[in-house]
């Protein structure tokens, strides 16, 4: 996966999971960016552990 296609897809997955637009998310510094995609990751992780249990 190349630099933008990682950037693509971390648009896509803070965009559909908080509704931000394209424009907010690119205006986040990268490491805010990276920590919100953190939270999320961890978050959707212990849903599916629950799923799974």
């Amino acid at each position: 996966m190349t630099g933008m296609d990682g950037l693509y897809e971390e648009i896509h997955h803070l965009a559909f999971h908080y509704h931000w637009t394209e424009r907010d998310i690119l205006d986040m510094p990268r490491a805010k960016r990276r920590r919100y995609l953190a939270l999320l990751a961890n978050k959707l992780e212990q849903m599916h552990k629950g799923i799974d249990e």
